[in-house]
């Protein structure tokens, strides 16, 4: 359930992850927020994407068939991507570390609770300046 608390402005995310379901109850719990939702189930379709527009926040899996999160978030980079969250099983200090030196600044190890994602996303709005895009 949408928090009270939550400052967090709608922000343009893109999700990532190649389970559809993942993605399905990921996207209805970010609708409810007022968020701009795109998705992708795979490395490829989301540079895609974000070659025809970049993203505020960028919430991927780790490990997907054709490649991981963390070669999308390098390929990508800051200008596209902004804020990263990585969302995944791997959940070693090793792929935690990992995930930072990629660029992700929160790494939440699947399953997580909402809260988590709703702290990470008050995060994002508050340091990333408002899109110029119409949410």
């Amino acid at each position: 359930m949408p928090s009270e608390n939550s400052s967090s402005r709608p922000l343009n995310i893109l999700l990532v992850d190649d389970d559809t379901a993942t993605l399905d109850l990921l996207e209805s719990f970010l609708n409810r927020y007022h968020h701009k939702v795109r998705r992708a189930t795979g490395v490829e379709a989301a540079l895609a994407l974000l070659a025809e527009s970049p993203c505020e926040v960028l919430i991927a899996d780790i490990g997907m068939p054709d490649g991981s999160g963390w070669y999308l978030l390098k390929q990508a980079g800051p200008a596209l991507c902004p804020y990263a969250i990585a969302v995944s099983g791997f959940s070693s200090p090793q792929d935690i570390a990992d995930s930072a030196a990629a660029g992700f600044l929160r790494h939440l190890v699947k399953p997580f609770v909402g809260e988590d994602l709703v702290a990470a996303l008050d995060e994002a709005a508050t340091l990333l300046p408002p899109s110029a895009e119409k949410q």
